[in-house]
């Protein structure tokens, strides 16, 4: 029993340091969120960068489908060495969420949001192109 209330003050511990040197520093210097959405709101893709130290940045990230099956993915503040990898990841993750299952979808409105969602998170022209940020009032 005293090995697990050891554990669990290490993970109390490791959270607080994460809270104090993360997540808050990175809510307060958040550059707004950025959105992808398709249309209908059948599925988005959302994320939040902010540089937290001369040498760190973190994202959070937020996928979902809002309909069919509802699946979705979320990663709270994580840190990177620099801002391009902030968004190579959230790239990774949402391009990997938003591929075409491997068994039936669930609904046509999910199967018509993966589609839009593959799109507008594609590279363009000129490489991938960020949405504005939201603000918030």
């Amino acid at each position: 029993m005293e090995m697990v209330i050891e554990s669990l003050q290490l993970r109390q511990q490791k959270f607080q340091n994460w809270v104090r040197t993360v997540r808050d520093p990175a809510r307060e210097s958040s550059e707004g969120l950025r959105r992808f959405e398709a249309k209908n709101q059948r599925a988005i893709a959302e994320y939040e960068i902010a540089r937290i130290s001369s040498e760190s940045w973190a994202i959070r990230i937020n996928l979902a489908y809002q309909c069919g099956d509802c699946s979705g993915h979320g990663v709270p503040w994580s840190t990177f060495s620099s801002r391009e990898l902030c968004i190579d990841f959230f790239l990774s993750l949402a391009r990997r969420h938003f591929q075409p299952p491997q068994r039936p979808f669930s609904s046509d409105a999910q199967r018509v949001g993966q589609k839009e969602m593959s799109e507008l998170l594609e590279d363009g022209l000129f490489g991938f192109s960020e949405p504005a940020p939201i603000v918030r009032v």
